[in-house]
């Protein structure tokens, strides 16, 4: 449960941000570099995605559970 959790949204994405760059640079020569960027950029727009429904729904039950 993410509720309330901007703070570790953001502190997740810095971190990850750092890592996908390095990623990105490290293997953007290399022959599967393309794909590996692809399988990176996929997999933060899915946690994205998981931390926007999860803040949509967290701000959407908040009002109910108190």
């Amino acid at each position: 449960d993410f509720m309330s959790g901007r703070t570790a949204f953001s502190s997740i994405m810095g971190i990850l941000l750092q890592g996908v760059n390095a990623v990105i640079s490290d293997r953007a020569s290399q022959v599967h570099g393309p794909l590996l960027e692809k399988a990176v950029l996929l997999s933060l727009e899915i946690i994205l995605l998981v931390f926007d429904k999860d803040l949509f729904l967290a701000d959407f039950w908040r009002p109910l559970c108190q």
